[in-house]
């Protein structure tokens, strides 16, 4: 009997299942606002004038997340953008996420200035 072949097929299939799921993050929901990323330069090294990212908390801000993707969603509308983390928003708790004004006028009015949404690293 040959048995290293059904193994081999099992063994190819989990990892082709768990290499997506691994690079999901948890999907935050909370506020989203904006701010004038072009004022100077972003806590990552650039100014992010005209740009599509975004500031994190403290809490969840790192270095290492300079130039990741996230994807936000405006809740009310169902509109996406995804940004690259430019910046730390000082005032922000762990579920709030400041957007570029470019970014945030992809899903929203400026006019509304908060909104409630969700975003998660992809």
């Amino acid at each position: 009997m040959h048995f290293t072949t059904p193994i081999a097929i099992l063994a190819s299939l989990s990892l082709a299942l768990a290499s997506p799921l691994e690079s999901l993050e948890k999907r935050t929901t909370g506020q989203i606002t904006y701010y004038d990323a072009g004022a100077g330069i972003g806590a990552c090294g650039q100014n992010n004038g005209g740009k599509l990212v975004a500031a994190l908390s403290p809490s969840v801000y790192s270095a290492s997340k300079c130039g990741k993707s996230i994807k936000v969603t405006n809740s009310a509308n169902g509109k996406s953008v995804t940004v690259k983390v430019g910046d730390k928003c000082a005032g922000c708790d762990a579920n709030h996420i400041d957007l570029s004004e470019t970014a945030f006028k992809k899903i929203g009015n400026t006019a509304t200035g908060v909104l409630q949404g969700t975003w998660n690293f992809v």
